[in-house]
């Protein structure tokens, strides 16, 4: 079992398009999506809840605000041994969930990363993640040996997840980098 855990704060614009591009997968492994209600004040779950009939999908709650007690919670109820992040305003491609678990099972890494694009913010932010954030990934990786994992697309053993302490309640952002370390 494979499990996508999708954090979400006021994603009613987004998630249809993120749970669609989960429907469309290639695979043949058996997953489970969990979408994490993180106090929306929106109609995020109602939106979600539209893809329990074609999706084998959990939507649970977690009242502490932030993306690191989100994907936590997410975690927690995951009942794959792999779990794979995504965010509620990312569009994953077909072969996203193949990808990142063969990509896994296939290496002796402890997690898998990859990138993302970014093209719904301000020009110079769109510029500086989709350009100097892989820029500055690939330097990272030949100072310290790793890639950090980025939140809207990475995957990891459960067991690895577990043994590494979990997400952090106190990061509200940057949750995806402390756990890399």
């Amino acid at each position: 079992m494979i499990s996508v855990v999708i954090p979400a704060f006021n994603e009613e614009h987004t998630i249809g398009l993120c749970l669609k591009a989960l429907v469309r997968q290639n695979t043949k492994r058996p997953f489970e999506v969990i979408v994490v209600d993180n106090n929306s004040t929106d109609q995020t779950v109602k939106a979600a809840e539209k893809f329990k009939k074609i999706l084998n999908l959990k939507i649970i709650s977690q009242k502490e605000k932030g993306r690191g007690p989100a994907r936590q919670a997410g975690f927690k109820a995951a009942s794959g041994e792999i779990i794979l992040s995504t965010d509620a305003d990312a569009t994953v491609y077909p072969e996203w969930i193949e990808t990142l678990v063969s990509t896994l099972e296939k290496s002796d890494a402890i997690a898998v990363t990859g990138p993302c694009r970014i093209d719904d913010q301000h020009w110079f932010t769109n510029i500086g993640l989709n350009i100097v954030q892989p820029s500055v990934m690939r330097v990272y990786r030949l100072m310290y040996g790793h890639y950090w994992l980025t939140g809207s697309n990475f995957g990891i053993y459960k067991k690895n997840y577990d043994k590494a302490g979990e997400f952090s309640l106190g990061h509200h952002a940057m949750e995806d980098i402390d756990l890399s370390f």
